[in-house]
């Protein structure tokens, strides 16, 4: 199974959008692929339909956390019922992964406890796709521990620049303590406004000096999402040609990965 972090520090910039439609498209290629909602706000899991009640990412920390896990619990989380448009397997968010953070705190390997979990279904899975929260806390810490590849969806916006250079002192520290083959599969470009001068001139420069390659496909400002994320389906289902996009978007993240895999 390869792991997919995909991150920013910024929140609002497409980040569970991202998730929603790389996952649907990675299904559409016959991967076998989990979601996982690492974000407390549990937006993603509110859009792929799972229940509130559903046990999820905190009970897999806390699991791990006291050696209790075994491949059974964590087959049985991440095949919970979901929505009824067949989103595929997710890890959900819980209200009490908010409260992780600090019950974790002198556990030993706090950072790892999500790969330790995703550990146990690696031969279930050709992809693990996880939507992270805002910042550096410890579940997004671990995210990064148990991933193999970031992806990060950016705005091309004024101060986006100044953003990745804070995101890859992390990931640098993530790297030398953590996860040494951490790698970073790319920027994604996302809520562009490429039809403005500016907003073509701002995304231009951003591919010009951003620290790591940025994917060529480029995911536009929407209505479509909205009313995607309100159906609580992908964008393909409302408009056909974002489907086509996002089918574009994954074969160029499945041929970075597998580059990254060759190394």
């Amino acid at each position: 199974m390869h792991t997919i972090a995909v991150s920013n520090q910024k929140g609002g910039v497409g980040k569970t959008t991202t998730v929603v439609n790389l996952v649907g498209a990675l299904r559409r290629r016959g991967r076998r692929t989990l979601a996982v909602d690492a974000n407390p706000q549990g937006h993603l899991s509110r859009h792929l339909g799972a229940p509130p009640d559903a046990l999820g990412l905190s009970a897999l920390l806390r699991g791990a956390a006291r050696m209790a896990l075994t491949p059974e619990v964590v087959a049985a989380v991440c095949a919970q019922p979901a929505g009824e448009h067949d989103p595929g397997d997710l890890v959900p968010s819980e209200p009490a992964l908010d409260d992780d953070a600090a019950l974790l705190l002198n556990v030993s390997g706090r950072e790892r406890l999500l790969a330790e979990a995703l550990g146990l279904v690696a031969d279930d899975y050709d992809y693990a796709v996880i939507d992270t929260a805002p910042g550096f806390d410890l579940v997004a810490t671990n995210a990064w521990a148990a991933a193999d590849t970031v992806l990060i969806p950016c705005p091309p916006e004024v101060y986006a620049l100044e953003g990745l250079a804070k995101l890859a002192r992390h990931l640098a520290e993530v790297r030398h303590r953590l996860n040494p083959d951490l790698a970073v599969a790319g920027i994604l470009l996302t809520m562009a406004e490429l039809h403005t001068l500016d907003g073509r001139a701002t995304a231009d420069a951003l591919r010009a000096a951003a620290p790591w390659p940025v994917l060529e496909p480029v995911v536009a400002k929407r209505v479509a999402y909205r009313q995607a994320a309100t159906e609580r389906v992908g964008v393909e289902a409302v408009d056909p040609a974002l489907g086509l996009l996002w089918d574009r978007i994954a074969d160029d993240v499945l041929a970075r990965t597998a580059e990254v895999a060759r190394v």
